[in-house]
């Protein structure tokens, strides 16, 4: 019952994520909104938009809750709870993407508004909102709360730098190595506060840092609360393979005494649990 529950809701939140993030995109392609010379950075509507970190992040977290949804329609149909691995591993990387948009505008870019005498929810204002916040909240809480994926390891945390990593390579490349005037990018995020190059050396290491920080998060709070709610599912093959190890004392280890037995059962059940 509860997997069928935890399914529904990812589903859920799967197809609510694809119809704002559809939306969100599309709405900077209005013409109104490209008429408007109000609008917060308004030379990069329409096409020029995909320069942002926000809208490249939002489109991978699109495509991820796409291929989720695939898997929660199949559960759905064969009455089961199971993601590839390589479907949950691409929506945690693209949760780490959206996660730190989400965290920088909250921190950042949202206190830069301020300084430059606009207000603090400029950045959450019509589609921003869903990429800027909306979204990536749905994401975390059905990546780490309703999927699931059988060995997630540690070591797969690393993957969640790869999109950061990349865009911080075309960011420094068309801002600081090319730069505006020879036709690069202004610096819209401000890393460079105000023009000075070098502090890329410090914002590139500190965003990067920070990036890995949710990635280990997201993987740490997942784990945990999956240990802490087991589906049905989990609990069956638990159940399954602790009557194996049961047999396997049995017939291999030839304990009589009872609290004996009981020991290695443990002992070999930790041991299967950490494969």
């Amino acid at each position: 019952m509860k997997k069928r529950v935890f399914n529904l809701i990812s589903l859920i939140i799967n197809l609510s994520v694809i119809f704002f993030n559809v939306s969100a995109i599309l709405y900077n392609f209005r013409s109104d909104i490209l008429r408007d010379p109000n609008a917060i950075w308004a030379e990069f509507i329409g096409w020029k938009s995909l320069l942002f970190f926000t809208n490249l992040s939002n489109i991978f977290l699109l495509v991820a809750c796409s291929i989720m949804l695939v898997y929660n329609i199949k559960n759905v149909i064969n009455d089961k709870y199971e993601f590839p691995k390589w479907a949950y591993t691409v929506k945690y990387v693209a949760c780490c993407a959206t996660t730190l948009t989400m965290v920088t505008v909250v921190v950042f870019l949202s206190p830069l508004m301020v300084y430059i005498g606009r207000s603090y929810f400029d950045l959450y204002k019509h589609n921003s909102l869903f990429l800027h916040l909306i979204s990536p909240l749905l994401g975390l809480i059905s990546v780490i709360f309703l999927e699931r994926s059988k060995n997630f390891k540690f070591k797969n945390t690393f993957l969640g730098l790869i999109p950061t990593a990349l865009y911080s390579i075309f960011y420094i490349i068309m801002v600081v190595i090319i730069g505006e005037a020879n036709g690069g990018m202004p610096d819209f995020y401000g890393f460079t506060f105000g023009g000075n190059n070098w502090m890329v050396l410090v914002s590139g290491p500190a965003i990067l840092l920070a990036t890995y920080l949710f990635s280990y998060l997201i993987w740490f709070s997942q784990k945990k609360f999956a240990k802490k709610v087991p589906l049905d599912c989990e609990l069956a093959e638990d159940d399954k393979a602790t009557q194996i190890i049961i047999e396997q004392v049995i017939e291999n280890e030839h304990v009589d005494d009872k609290s004996e037995r009981n020991k290695a059962i443990t002992k070999k059940h930790k041991k299967y649990k950490k494969k």
